[in-house]
């Protein structure tokens, strides 16, 4: 479900910024260049050892600094999200940067419209109206075992 979501997240942003004709930010663009550089950097070792190996530090220093900020946000957060955080990070790039790169296809490439599969929301709407209690007081008393 995260991926889904922040794939949609890349793939819409493209149309924010064909909107406002400009990124609100470079930070937009890294997941799109990160997945590039992960999918293509390695032929980059065919061509000289020496680019081999930039890949393969630019590969470590991403899982160092993902690490380094999981366990940032672990010590603000809980320290029982640390074994997941740089999983979830690595979601969120990938996933956005693949979502972009196939926005950046479908609304600047080949100039066509949204795919169907990107206009269904990813997970439920949180507003479907006005306020109203899933029960009433009387039932959710007795579900609990307490009275009103």
């Amino acid at each position: 479900m995260l991926f889904r979501q922040y794939f949609q997240y890349g793939y819409w942003k493209v149309r924010v910024i064909q909107k406002h004709g400009r990124p609100a930010s470079v930070r937009h663009l890294v997941p799109v260049l990160f997945v590039i550089g992960v999918l293509t950097g390695w032929l980059a070792g065919f061509v000289h050892p020496w680019l081999g190996l930039a890949y393969g530090g630019g590969l470590a220093l991403y899982g160092v600094l993902s690490v380094f900020f999981s366990a940032r946000a672990a010590a603000e957060n809980g320290w029982d999200l640390l074994p997941v955080l740089p999983l979830v990070f690595l979601i969120y790039h990938v996933s956005y940067g693949l979502g972009f790169g196939l926005g950046l296809l479908d609304f600047v490439v080949l100039g066509r419209g949204e795919r169907a599969a990107m206009t269904t929301l990813t997970r439920p709407s949180a507003w479907v109206g006005p306020a109203k209690p899933l029960m009433n007081s009387e039932a959710a008393s007795q579900e609990s075992g307490t009275r009103p």
